[in-house]
């Protein structure tokens, strides 16, 4: 049946105007990943589209007490699709706490099919979850191995392995990789992470009375790493002006220490 708008008599069905989607409930999927469930199907077309489920913008994850202050706010890093449009994971970049800690997720930009704000209620609550780990079967954080390229630690390439499936990097070197992208990114670069970053640069002048402040700065940006704990750094420059920075954190997983050193020219 075809009609005289979006529907077969208008707006909707027969001519009235379609009720907005709204906050059906959410549950966690995984430490970091929560599942919410709307009433209708919202709109899914764009990262950073305004009120677009895709755009981690779009939504806020946080802890609250009892009485329903927030306690802790989580970053949102990346919103997919669940079975429909009416179903998505948000997944943030902190975990959540233990079972019974309440945690909500809410919005209040989401925009419906059509592009209408979602209507009352605009949260859910759920509850945090632990991450089910024996103690002799702990795993190491890992990320895909990138080969440096054009002969620059700071780029390069995925590398594939004889198995047919990427490598990938653990230990140290996946620490060298959390610091070093943390301390060449610039505040700000990632628009859904805004306090993400320091972005030192290379032949960028520092001066040897600003060394000390500069070391405090890098411990506290990599003390943000969710999966690392109990970080120290010591930074010295050498007299031909090469900046040393040396790390070493513990891996919350393991609780393995791990250092790994990083030189700017």
């Amino acid at each position: 049946m075809s009609g005289w708008g979006v529907a077969p008599w208008g707006v909707s069905g027969w001519g009235g105007v379609t009720s907005p989607i709204a906050f059906s409930y959410a549950f966690a999927l995984t430490t970091r990943d929560v599942g919410v469930v709307l009433t209708g199907d919202a709109l899914a077309e764009s990262v950073i589209g305004d009120g677009d489920a895709l755009n981690p913008a779009t939504w806020s994850v946080y802890e609250v007490d009892s009485s329903g202050t927030t306690t802790r706010s989580l970053t949102v890093i990346a919103v997919t699709p669940r079975v429909s449009n009416s179903q998505f994971v948000v997944r943030t970049l902190e975990p959540f706490s233990r079972y019974p800690n309440v945690h909500v997720v809410a919005s209040s930009t989401l925009r419906d099919a059509l592009g209408v704000v979602l209507d009352l209620p605009r949260s859910a609550e759920f509850t945090g979850v632990i991450a089910a780990v024996s103690e002799t079967a702990r795993i190491m954080p890992a990320d895909l191995l990138n080969a440096p390229a054009n002969n620059t630690t700071l780029a390069g390439a995925l590398v594939v392995g004889s198995d047919g499936d990427y490598n990938n990097q653990r230990g140290a070197d996946l620490l060298r990789k959390l610091v070093t992208r943390r301390l060449t990114t610039t505040r700000g670069g990632f628009f859904y992470l805004p306090n993400y970053g320091i972005g030192l640069k290379l032949k960028e002048p520092v001066p040897l009375s600003s060394l000390r402040l500069l070391k405090n700065d890098i411990a506290n940006e990599i003390a943000k790493e969710p999966d690392i704990t109990n970080v120290r750094v010591a930074a010295s420059l050498s007299r031909d002006g090469v900046l040393t920075i040396n790390v070493t954190a513990t891996f919350v997983a393991t609780g393995d220490d791990v250092s790994t050193e990083l030189e700017l020219s």
